[in-house]
């Protein structure tokens, strides 16, 4: 494909934004391999026809349903009990009896995400790659998170594999960095204040129309031609359709990639205020999380009067919403008139550090997070007990008992997720590096325990993101009767789910004194709800088991296909193996499986796996 020097959009640029596209959506959670196989079958005429689309000055349509839902969390009042049970369906039945004495139902809370065409994901690369690395780039280096990947000149990197720099790394450095500079304050006798706080639903709450204010594009300082200004206005004039026809009618499409660009310079100015007028030791905010280090020359004894001091600073941008209570702090601009900023107090958090036992604490942090956020770590031992591995999950997924792994404390769920996910890691090691039947015993161990204790309500919300790993984990290891149970517990979670009220995390409340969730108020809408979540639960299983099926099975394997897939599940339609295993290659062909095309190429030819 030539460009053309006198077109604004080639096919050239198209070619590039997809495959940047691409790499965003297979690291992403979302379950899109199956959409990205067919546009990928005809390339080269669906970028035709995107680009003379966009040359009209037509968005792809948003007209339909562009969203779904995941698991966000499950919401029950907390009680004491003297019982101990090894059985987590306990722990359900006692919440849900708890509930209902209490004449209330368990509440099921889901997030929005996207649910848009590969096309659109093609169009925000391309915007990403035309205008929005040009917002992005006026940002300061105290904006961490989601930081677009760039040459060393500082141009946005066209040929980068993926829009964003890793996030691991770039997590840990704003974390760390605020670690460095509270440790030498308390070192030279300093008196510190260390502040966390973050924006409660900030992608959900955003009128993306901001973009396109005159007086933001001023105040940034961004230039855009005539062109430029056309595409501009053509995506953010999408993104805001598409907003209107989800049920919070507002709001970013979490997931897609130019979201969290848009999400970072809405907060542009909120750095310049904390870097200006406060002068901290450190200032970092990923995203929507900030953290502030500053010297406690005030001698502030509470939080309160802490954020009361850098209310008074902050050119009025940030302020109570309520001078009373001084419960929630809002952020405003005149350009997110439509917007709602707010920092919520019980997210914030207050720490006052001061000598030795400052530093004694500031160290016991450190130790945990080293201990938990490493990735150098080498390929970890296999245990030699099977019922180890299960221990060990019990560990990461446990409720109570948990140490701290950051500054601001992090919540026990976010806590919880950084022990399995490390676990989870080791498993696929040792998938990566072992044969399936030389650590069956183990695997087998691993997969009855999170079987049994996280394919249940509650903790099933909590760790939902993690299902399609472990899934895949199953099916390349031919372990198809322990899908099989996985599939029996998932339809069972559902059936749960029928005793819960459904609703979306920040969706607009009744104007009702009991300030219920409109969602509750309708038993159709939850209905709907429902189908949505069951609907996208079956495509993950789907492409899990298609993007990780063995190309070779032995007659064992074939059979215990047979035996525990010779009839429909309500989550999954069974296929014939060899059915199943071209759509692997298919998938292995265009990159897209569980194993990375590459790592199939340099090894020998797979041996059927023996069971």
């Amino acid at each position: 494909m030539d460009k053309n020097e006198h077109e604004f959009i080639s096919l050239v640029d198209l070619g590039m934004a997809y495959r940047k596209a691409k790499a965003d959506l297979f690291y992403s959670p979302r379950a899109c391999r199956k959409a990205l196989s067919a546009l990928e079958l005809r390339l080269s005429k669906k970028l035709v026809a995107l680009q003379n689309k966009l040359t009209k000055g037509e968005a792809p349509s948003v007209s339909s349903q562009k969203w779904t839902l995941v698991p966000k969390e499950i919401k029950y009042e907390e009680f004491k009990t003297e019982q101990i049970s090894s059985d987590p369906q306990h722990l359900w039945d006692s919440i849900c009896k708890h509930e209902n004495v209490n004449s209330r139902k368990v509440q099921a809370e889901f997030r929005l995400m996207e649910k848009l065409s590969i096309e659109f994901h093609v169009f925000a690369a391309l915007w990403i790659n035309k205008i929005g690395h040009k917002f992005e780039a006026k940002l300061t280096t105290s904006a961490r998170g989601n930081r677009l990947r760039r040459n060393k000149n500082g141009k946005i990197n066209t040929l980068s594999l993926g829009s964003t720099v890793p996030y691991l790394y770039a997590y840990c450095k704003w974390r760390d960095d605020a670690f460095v500079a509270m440790e030498n304050a308390l070192e030279h006798e300093k008196s510190v204040v260390a502040i966390t706080a973050d924006v409660t639903s900030f992608y959900h709450k955003l009128d993306v129309r901001f973009m396109l204010n005159d007086h933001f594009i001023k105040r940034i300082g961004v230039e855009l031609d005539n062109d430029e200004k056309k595409l501009h206005s053509l995506f953010i004039t999408a993104l805001y359709q598409w907003a209107k026809k989800t049920p919070l009618k507002r709001g970013l499409p979490v997931g897609l990639t130019a979201s969290s660009v848009i999400a970072n310079v809405a907060l542009f100015e909120l750095d310049g205020l904390f870097e200006r007028e406060i002068v901290p030791l450190y200032y970092g905010r990923y995203v929507d999380d900030i953290i502030l280090v500053m010297e406690n020359g005030a001698n502030f004894k509470r939080s309160v009067e802490i954020w009361d001091w850098l209310v008074a600073r902050m050119d009025k941008a940030l302020r109570w919403k309520d001078e009373k209570d001084k419960k929630e702090l809002q952020y405003t601009q005149p350009y997110l008139d439509g917007s709602e900023i707010i920092f919520a107090n019980k997210k914030n958090k207050t720490f006052l550090l001061s000598g030795a036992s400052g530093l004694s604490v500031l160290k016991s942090i450190q130790h945990e997070v080293q201990i938990r956020t490493s990735e150098w770590r080498a390929l970890p031992a296999l245990p030699g007990n099977s019922t180890q591995l299960e221990s060990m999950l019990l560990t990461a997924i446990q409720r109570d008992g948990i140490s701290a792994d950051s500054l601001r404390k992090a919540d026990k769920v976010s806590v919880r997720r950084a022990g399995f996910a490390l676990k989870l890691r080791d498993i696929e090691a040792y998938a990566r590096a072992l044969s399936p039947d030389k650590w069956q015993k183990q695997r087998h161990s691993f997969l009855t325990a999170f079987i049994r204790h996280v394919l249940v309500l509650p903790t099933f919300f909590d760790f939902y993101n993690y299902l399609s790993r472990i899934l895949m984990l199953a099916v390349s290891c031919g372990d198809f009767a322990h899908l099989r149970k996985m599939l029996d517990a998932l339809e069972k979670i559902l059936m749960q789910l029928e005793d819960c009220d459904i609703s979306i995390k920040a969706q607009p409340k009744s104007r009702s004194r009991i300030e219920k969730p409109i969602s509750l108020v309708s038993e159709h809408f939850q209905k709907k709800l429902k189908t949505i979540f069951c609907k996208n639960l079956k495509t993950i299983i789907c492409e899990s088991i298609e993007c990780a099926y063995p190309l070779r099975l032995t007659r064992e394997s074939k059979t215990l296909w047979s035996t525990h897939f010779d009839e429909n599940h309500d989550l999954y339609i069974p296929q014939p193996f060899r059915k199943i295993q071209a759509r692997h290659q298919r998938y292995l062909k265009q990159d897209l499986a569980h194993s990375p095309l590459k790592t199939c190429l340099l090894q020998p030819a797979a041996k059927p796996h023996n069971k």
